[in-house]
């Protein structure tokens, strides 16, 4: 798809508010953009995504969801005042992203625990068993809670620049195993136990 629009996708009487639902097979999306969605810009719950040159997402619940053995690559893209989170990449979801911004991500309420809430707004968010490329031309700011929350037993390469970043909210790499996830050698970490794991969106 090139040139498309997606605006104001609405959830109601039992259909979904998702602007893309990709459930398998291969998506190519370039001078796309998806707007003021109730739901989820994109999810995948399997396939391969292509998105972009000119992938643009402004104002969805999140942003790109990427499921259970979904592939996406984000190349000259933009993701901008999501809700809850720009980009989550669930367990064995792949995902490389290149020059591009996450900006602008809202807090939501999302079920914790037993009975508990929770407020998520973090503009990356890998669960364990998600790869992540994340190149050095890959820009965030204005994330609620997190720049990101990763994982101890993600695999690949974290190098996104952190504009005017807060060093009382820095990026959050939770889990108790060894990592082979390599991060830029100047980004301020808090690393916290699983026991002790900050709750992140739940994916397909």
């Amino acid at each position: 798809m090139r040139g498309v629009l997606v605006d104001r996708t609405l959830a109601k009487d039992f259909v979904h508010g998702r602007a893309i639902d990709l459930q398998g097979g291969t998506l190519s999306a370039t001078a796309t953009l998806l707007s003021s969605g109730a739901e989820a810009g994109l999810l995948a719950s399997g396939g391969v995504a292509t998105l972009g040159p000119g992938f643009y997402v402004d104002g969805h619940q999140p942003g790109v969801v990427l499921g259970k053995a979904s592939q996406a690559s984000l190349n000259e893209f933009a993701i901008k005042g999501a809700r809850g989170a720009g980009l989550v990449v669930g367990p064995s979801g792949r995902a490389v992203v290149s020059k591009g911004s996450i900006d602008a991500v809202a807090l939501v309420a999302v079920p914790s625990g037993v009975g508990g809430v929770a407020e998520v707004g973090d503009c990356i968010e890998a669960a364990g068993g998600a790869h992540v490329d994340v190149g050095p031309d890959v820009f965030l700011s204005g994330c609620a809670r997190r720049p990101a929350v990763l994982d101890t037993a993600n695999t690949g390469r974290f190098l996104a620049g952190l504009r005017a970043p807060d060093p009382a909210h820095p990026v959050v790499l939770q889990g108790d195993e060894p990592t082979s996830l390599v991060l830029a050698p100047d980004l301020a970490i808090e690393k916290r136990p699983r026991a002790a794991a900050l709750p992140i969106l739940a994916t397909p």
